[in-house]
């Protein structure tokens, strides 16, 4: 019973990492009408060319979370840890929401491709905080779909990776159910307010999660998100997945 306990404990944390935010959102199917066609076609056209440009490595992949308007801070990156990723063959891409962007936003997005062959574009997902959770799923879905590295790390557009260090740790020789990265078990259910969580009955807080700035999954994991996400919703899936988890104080 102790060891299913912990086995239920792990599970939960994973899950947390990936769904904490204040409103849990699932991934429902948004195709059909006309409109949204035209922009599948529109990002398919930007995304000619994308997986060229990714390694053929079946090391790391780094998966960065960005906004439209986060040009200054792609490029910071580009200019500074991104060029250590490169010359340690790790690939990275910015993963950003493309749903209802203006026209000009669009056409400055793909400019922005075509200098730099390193954007997502998820078509499903529009740009907010609150759908944050939908668009990590929907990011591990592309990569389900479109990459075959062993590892995933997933940050934000304000993380600074130090590849150097990184490329150091055995822990990128792990397998399977890798769950790397910086737990923290100490955040409280807010029941008023803009967090608002009514939903999360389980205790008073959240159960230990990797912090969102970055963390490390296994393809497997990346694999098994994609193939669920559309039952992601306010209550978590519970299964007895025996999960890898290792806490790292430098994430």
């Amino acid at each position: 019973m102790r060891s299913f306990s912990v086995i239920l404990l792990c599970f939960l944390s994973f899950f947390v990492g990936c769904l904490f935010t204040s409103s849990f959102m699932s991934i429902d199917n948004q195709g059909g009408n006309a409109g949204e066609s035209v922009l599948n076609n529109k990002v398919m056209k930007v995304h000619a060319g994308l997986r060229k440009s990714i390694s053929p490595s079946n090391d790391l992949i780094i998966v960065i979370i960005s906004a439209p308007a986060h040009y200054d801070r792609r490029q910071l990156i580009r200019e500074t840890w991104a060029k250590d990723a490169k010359d340690s063959n790790f690939s990275y891409l910015f993963c950003i929401g493309a749903a209802s962007l203006r026209d000009e936003v669009f056409s400055a997005l793909k400019h922005e491709q075509l200098s730099h062959n390193d954007l997502i574009l998820l078509p499903q997902v529009h740009e907010s905080y609150n759908l944050l959770t939908k668009k990590v799923l929907r990011t591990f879905v592309w990569l389900s779909k479109n990459t075959d590295h062993r590892l995933v790390l997933k940050c934000d557009d304000d993380s600074f990776i130090n590849v150097k260090e990184l490329v150091k740790s055995p822990m990128l020789k792990s397998k399977d159910l890798l769950y790397w990265g910086y737990f923290t078990g100490r955040a409280p259910v807010h029941r008023r307010g803009k967090w608002k969580e009514s939903e999360w009955n389980i205790c008073d807080h959240y159960v230990p999660y990797a912090r969102g700035g970055g963390y490390v999954l296994s393809r497997f994991l990346i694999k098994y998100l994609a193939d669920h996400a559309h039952m992601f919703r306010l209550a978590i899936l519970v299964l007895p997945l025996n999960l890898q988890s290792h806490i790292n104080l430098a994430f």
